[in-house]
């Protein structure tokens, strides 16, 4: 099996319709954006697989930052989707719909991209 880098998505979507690939890889979001993925380069084209979820965005701070400020930064992003300009914010940023602290289901995640990233840090690094 060889591999090539496609230097976009779009390319990836239109080798694979075009027959110049047999299979492509892309976000989610990638393939639901018409301009990197556009409804006629995917006709005819088959999802064969998904992933399951994968934490997109982390917040991270500096281990020397004021643990007040930590606390203020988490707080401010925990409620940015209550309000119209925060949604519209989070939207912009890769179309993030909230923040959530890292525990239960979320940790699991983490640590499922871990896995597939074979990242080295961990949680609380």
């Amino acid at each position: 099996v060889g591999y090539s880098f496609a230097h976009g998505e779009i390319n990836i979507v239109a080798w694979v319709n075009r027959g110049l690939a047999d299979a492509g890889a892309i976000s989610n979001l990638d393939w639901e954006d018409p301009k990197k993925a556009p409804a006629q380069l995917k006709e005819g084209l088959t999802i064969i697989h998904e992933t399951q979820p994968v934490i997109r965005s982390l917040m991270m701070v500096r281990r020397t930052l004021d643990a007040e400020m930590k606390e203020r930064l988490a707080s401010v992003l925990a409620r940015m989707h209550e309000t119209s300009k925060g949604k519209a914010a989070l939207n912009k940023y890769f179309k993030v719909s909230r923040y959530d602290p890292l525990i239960g289901q979320a940790a699991v995640g983490l640590d499922s991209a871990r896995r597939i990233w074979r990242l080295p840090w961990k949680q609380n690094d």
